[in-house]
């Protein structure tokens, strides 16, 4: 039960962590393309 909730947690934690990033990437791709580049 406790290796359950632990690995649910760290799957929850890398899927806040990889919508972060998509965040960010599609933040600097607005950026860059705003800019021109």
């Amino acid at each position: 039960m406790l290796l359950t909730e632990a690995f649910v947690s760290d799957v929850m934690g890398l899927n806040r962590l990889l919508k972060q990033r998509q965040s960010i990437v599609g933040l600097m791709h607005e950026a860059s393309s705003k800019a021109g580049f």
